[in-house]
């Protein structure tokens, strides 16, 4: 297998066939492409692939005077897409700790998501802030291998993680507000502590009244510092962003959402010693989903046996017409090692009887325009690999078999 590198954050994995082993409609190279700058970015699904497989992780609680933040959560899966259309990535950024803000609390981490449309496909949800006591440590997104953000840990007054995308919340206590959000702010939140993020993109909104019932805002904590990030105390950006940390208590994790058959793991990106959040990070592959192409009529006469080809003499190798069911033209290449010092064969294609004429040749190989396609070999033992194949066309991936012959 070889690795060539297409363009930054593009690699395509190329699987080489094995001389003598045949390997009929191999599917196209995957290409796997990364996004690790906090924001939102775009991505048009290239002509052929109806499917992405993801990994996106959410970004890390900031930590508190003496307390972690808790880490986002990773959601692995694959959901359907069209070719051409274009998905909105956003990266969540790691929040912000103590000793970056200058207060005692970490804020909630922002969450990673793929969109289509007005359509999640995966949420992964930001980890809660850590708070001022040194046991208040921030929530884990995903906590258990569930969807679910964790709950913030440590014997005060500590925010719930959230579920099904929806942010985490604060701790308990009022904190220092953060930076102002950009133009598409949530609402202000107004329950105690760093509230879950503000909606979709929007950063988390300015500080609260401690006491009063949640909503979606950062509130009490401050506000998330941008569109992916969370601010200083305040909850974490975006659907799933993670619960900043109140003066008495610890932020709870986003909540996450994934597809059916979605993993969901906990990432080890959360603040400690004051420190901030690492920040998420999304990867996309494509997922083939060309249909095999293969000889329509068994036209392909590549026989069982490595001794099919005798030493002397002629064997068909193609029927009349031979192509594919998606109607491309095989065609026919041979290549030779010598078991003695003469090379000596021929291929022609015979169009009845005595009467034979000359191979036509075309990206693929050589073939015949009328009647069947034959090798002609004269005595000298010969190693022969020969190769029939078929360029690739809308919906059908190249066709290629392969067989080794000893005469």
């Amino acid at each position: 297998m070889s690795i060539r590198k297409l363009s930054v954050g593009v690699v395509a994995v190329v699987t080489a066939i094995p001389f003598g082993i045949a390997a009929a409609g191999a599917a196209n190279a995957e290409t796997t492409t990364s996004f690790t700058t906090v924001g939102a970015n775009s991505y048009v699904v290239p002509a052929g692939v109806t499917a992405l497989a993801v990994v996106a992780t959410g970004g890390g609680g900031g930590a508190g005077n003496g307390s972690s933040g808790g880490g986002g959560c990773t959601v692995t899966g694959t959901f359907t897409v069209t070719p051409g259309s274009t998905v909105t990535v956003n990266v969540g950024g790691g929040a912000q700790g103590s000793t970056a803000g200058g207060g005692a609390e970490g804020g909630g981490g922002g969450s990673s998501f793929v969109q289509i449309g007005n359509t999640f496909q995966v949420i992964a949800g930001g980890g809660g802030g850590g708070g001022f006591n040194s046991l208040a440590e921030g929530g884990e997104g995903c906590s258990g291998g569930a969807a679910a953000g964790g709950d913030g840990r440590g014997p005060e007054t500590n925010g719930s993680g959230g579920s099904d995308g929806v942010g985490g919340a604060g701790g308990g206590g009022v904190g220092g507000n953060g930076g102002s959000g950009d133009a598409g702010a949530g609402a202000n939140g107004t329950g105690s502590g760093g509230g879950g993020g503000g909606s979709g993109t929007g950063a988390g909104g300015i500080g609260g009244t401690s006491g009063d019932t949640g909503a979606n805002g950062g509130s009490g904590g401050g506000a998330g510092g941008t569109a992916s990030s969370g601010g200083k105390g305040g909850g974490g950006a975006g659907w799933g962003g993670g619960g900043g940390a109140g003066s008495s208590g610890s932020g709870g994790a986003g909540g996450s959402l994934g597809l059916r058959g979605s993993v969901f793991s906990t990432a080890s990106n959360g603040g400690s010693g004051g420190a901030n959040g690492g920040d998420g990070s999304v990867t996309l592959t494509t997922v083939s989903s060309e249909a095999a192409q293969t000889p329509i009529n068994n036209c392909v006469t590549a026989g069982t046996s490595s001794a099919y080809i005798p030493a002397s003499g002629t064997k068909r190798l193609m029927k009349p017409g031979c192509v594919t069911n998606a109607g491309q033209r095989i065609g026919v290449r041979v290549s030779s090692q010598l078991r003695g010092d003469v090379l000596t064969y021929r291929l022609f294609c015979k169009v009845s009887g005595k009467k034979s004429t000359s191979v036509s040749k075309n990206a693929s190989g050589a073939y015949c325009k009328k009647g069947s396609l034959y090798i002609k070999t004269y005595g000298t033992p010969l190693r022969l690999r020969v190769t029939w194949s078929a360029s690739a066309t809308t919906g059908f991936a190249k066709y290629k078999q392969t067989k080794s012959y000893r005469t």
